[in-house]
């Protein structure tokens, strides 16, 4: 028997109660379990139709229409999940905050996007929102050596930085990992790309090890729990897996190409 999951107006309340943050919905769902539909862009005010597929394959899209279009609901083919969808509308309308970037930026706000991952449907649309309000790479704070431990990482303008548009390269390991490959044993280093291009055979200098030069002759891309070999160029904001040998990486370390080395302080992530 399915148990029934919370509905999305629930689903917000937890989110805000719990992190303590405005919620900002942007893909909303018409309809839910067996008898999900698809999703509403509210800013475009489309509706995304799905097709229902077979078990196990990708879910095609069966009509993106307008929510003023006459024929929506004869397209939905559902005369409560349409009178639900407009109440919805409304209530959205009269009772959420617009999308504010900055607010987004300061962690006040969060967007909130629904979407079906058993039948893959909205999931591209998810991802093409989110790299529609990513932000570009940004300048990285040198560490001034004061020992003051970890930091936001904001800039407040008085920072020695390093551009991402600087020719010689730069990256910091943030995250190490054991064992990613069943096949044997292995370590990968998550190495965040600041400045410069990184490609797979680059020679680069290793600030801990006092300027030691390393040949990073193989390198990993990662997506989800996928891995492939690097074969093109990483750029800022890029994060490449470098595997490496025991005591070779810390997380802070700094790569680099260039003098004198960059030495970034310890970021916190939210």
């Amino acid at each position: 028997r399915a148990r029934r999951s919370l509905s999305p107006y629930e689903l917000i309340d937890q989110i805000e109660a719990e992190f303590g943050i405005s919620c900002c919905p942007l893909l909303w769902p018409v309809g839910s379990g067996d008898r999900f539909r698809g999703v509403l862009e509210r800013g475009a005010r489309r509706v995304h139709l799905f097709a229902r597929g077979e078990r196990g394959k990708k879910a095609e899209e069966a009509a993106v229409v307008s929510l003023d279009d006459d024929r929506l609901e004869a397209l939905i083919g559902d005369g409560e999940l349409y009178a639900q969808l407009i109440d919805d509308v409304e209530m959205l309308d009269g009772l959420t905050d617009p999308l504010d970037l900055d607010r987004l930026k300061r962690g006040e706000q969060t967007p909130v996007l629904f979407g079906s991952a058993m039948t893959n449907f909205g999931v591209q649309l998810l991802l093409d929102t989110l790299m529609s309000l990513g932000s570009p790479p940004t300048p990285r704070a040198l560490d001034a050596g004061d020992e003051a431990g970890f930091t936001s990482g904001e800039l407040t303008g008085d920072e020695e930085t390093v551009e991402p548009t600087s020719e010689d390269f730069s990256g910091f390991v943030f995250k190490l990992q054991a064992n990613t490959d069943p096949k044997h044993r292995d370590r990968i280093a998550y190495v965040r790309v600041c400045s410069g291009r990184f490609e797979k055979g680059l020679k680069v200098k290793h600030s801990r090890l006092r300027g030691q030069q390393l040949t990073l002759a193989q390198a990993q891309t990662l997506l989800g729990a996928e891995r492939s070999t690097l074969d093109g160029t990483s750029y800022p904001g890029d994060v490449v897996g470098i595997p490496f040998s025991p005591g070779q990486m810390a997380i802070g370390d700094t790569l680099y190409t260039g003098s004198p080395p960059p030495s970034f302080p310890p970021t916190s992530f939210p």
